[in-house]
């Protein structure tokens, strides 16, 4: 989506650089040393002091990926998940949503083991029912975990049951001509279709802010 974008900026040369974590993102273009960072970026108040967002580029979604062996053939929401039991990383908005529902629901509760364990780690123990499920975001789990390991799981869309609607790119305060040709930009690949090609190659499904909002 990036590199559309900047296809229709020869104005600008896009040089691609890979760091290893999202605080190194947001420090950095705040500090100048990049013009603009990405990596799924949501936004909140902590992150808008450092940098400034463009406008909306993907709507989020949530999948709830449970062990098969479960004989859950249909979701309806949360509910469902009353009793079974998956890991959580402290603080992780995933497990924020899970937290918020016990708290409110103390009669039906969602079972919480709290661990440090990476996406695939994660993903095989749902898979050898070592945990009954976890949630993860959607174009993740479809546009490369699922096809890469070839999980024996099933899924359902947790739609609307995100902690923030979408994610960004970021650019530096005082950047504002980058920040309104990307914008513009943006919106070319929105209206032709362009956004709407990508979304479908390479995550299964339309993310694009506007189409999938309807």
């Amino acid at each position: 989506l990036l590199e559309a974008v900047f296809d229709r900026l020869p104005q600008y040369e896009l040089e691609l650089v890979q760091i290893s974590d999202l605080g190194s993102i947001l420090t950095g273009v705040n500090a100048g040393l990049y013009q603009l960072g990405f990596n799924n970026l949501a936004k909140n108040e902590e992150r808008e002091k450092l940098v400034q967002y463009t406008d909306p580029i993907m709507v989020n979604d949530y999948s709830v990926v449970l062990n098969k062996d479960l004989g859950i053939t249909e979701f309806n929401g949360l509910e469902d998940l009353v009793g079974l039991t998956c890991y959580g990383s402290a603080g992780n908005d995933k497990t924020t949503l899970l937290e918020d529902w016990n708290e409110e629901h103390p009669d039906q509760l969602i079972n919480i083991q709290y661990a440090s364990i990476d996406l695939v780690a994660g993903l095989q123990d749902v898979e050898a029912g070592r945990v009954d499920f976890t949630i993860i975001d959607t174009p993740m789990f479809k546009g490369y975990y699922q096809p890469e390991y070839n999980l024996d799981v099933v899924s359902f869309s947790l739609a609307g049951r995100t902690s923030t609607k979408y994610s960004y790119f970021v650019v530096a305060y005082g950047d504002d001509q980058l920040l309104a040709d990307v914008n513009a930009a943006l919106a070319e690949v929105f209206a032709d279709g362009t956004s709407t090609a990508i979304c479908q190659a390479f995550l299964g499904a339309d993310f694009t802010p506007g189409i999938a909002d309807r």
